[in-house]
């Protein structure tokens, strides 16, 4: 009798080698599956970053165009704000100011003992306006008052 039992633990003893093969085999698919649901849901977050990505460049594709637009029309007003005849508006309309009646004209001269010389002479606008529609001009500046100043 003890041989049949011995005979029994040895059939019993190869069936469970072949629970270890399944189970080595069962073992080997799970690990395999968890690697591929691992690369899936890589996969999944790459295609979900460059999704985003991608929405995130057309966002900053139309702010960039917008801006675009903004720019050209600040353009436009800086060079409305820069236009001589509103400048002369404002000096006039808002300052008080006025166009000059003439100008004063300064010569510089040095003499012989050195000493800086300025003279100036005021000119009225009328006469400049009139050598300006005549075209002539002449050497030097003539004027209702005539002032020297010496330096040294």
């Amino acid at each position: 009798m003890k041989r049949s039992r011995a005979k029994r633990s040895r059939k019993k003893g190869k069936p469970t080698k072949s629970r270890r093969r399944k189970g080595l085999d069962f073992g080997f698919f799970i690990f395999i599956c968890l690697i591929l649901a691992g690369i899936g849901v890589y996969i999944l977050v790459q295609h979900q970053h460059a999704v985003t990505s991608e929405l995130k460049q057309q966002k900053i594709e139309k702010q960039i165009s917008s801006e675009g637009v903004k720019q050209g029309n600040l353009r436009i007003k800086l060079a409305s704000l820069k236009s001589p005849p509103r400048i002369s508006r404002i000096a006039q309309d808002e300052l008080g100011m006025t166009e000059p009646g003439g100008v004063i004209y300064l010569r510089y001269k040095r003499e012989s003992n050195g000493k800086i010389v300025c003279r100036s002479s005021y000119e009225k606008r009328s006469q400049e306006a009139k050598r300006q529609q005549t075209g002539g001009e002449t050497g030097s500046p003539g004027g209702d008052q005539d002032r020297s100043i010496t330096k040294n």
